[in-house]
């Protein structure tokens, strides 16, 4: 299910499946179960709002991500699983990556935008089968990158 409303929940009617192998860069990542029922995306060039409905290979892909200067990400989600990929993107391999996955309940962070690999991991309990939003956001000063991420 595809919508363009954007408003980062589902409607009460929306079914929750598992999702057992996330595979977001096409390549076959993969983790353990997920429980993943919408995400609301404010990157790649708009908002769109989709469901999941699971099966043991779903996922979403889209074209690829260029962050820029100022880039930014925002996205929901709501699991029970402690462990899984939520999101992950590359410049074909060679060098750039983002990564978000749950690790033992945790939000980590993990990428590499030019100035070397970075882990953050912020929270606690985030599969608790609730709604969380995390919005990250990078800022350039004079040529220097700070990244900063905030749980919902």
């Amino acid at each position: 299910m595809f919508t363009d409303e954007g408003r980062g929940r589902p409607p009460a009617s929306a079914s929750a499946r598992r999702l057992e192998r996330g595979a977001l860069n096409g390549r076959g990542v993969r983790e353990g179960p997920l429980l993943l029922l919408v995400l609301s995306l404010a990157l790649f060039g708009g908002v769109s709002c989709f469901s999941l409905e699971g099966s043991q290979t779903s996922y979403a892909q889209f074209r690829k991500w260029n962050p820029g200067l100022n880039g930014s990400l925002e996205f929901e989600f709501k699991t029970e699983s402690p462990n899984g990929l939520l999101l992950y993107t590359d410049d074909g391999g060679t060098y750039d990556f983002f990564e978000v996955k749950l690790v033992e309940g945790a939000l980590r962070l993990r990428f590499n935008l030019g100035g070397g690999a970075q882990i953050l991991t912020v929270g606690r309990d985030l599969s608790d089968g609730h709604w969380h939003k995390v919005r990250s956001r990078s800022f350039f000063i004079d040529e220097r990158g700070t990244t900063s991420i905030h749980p919902g």
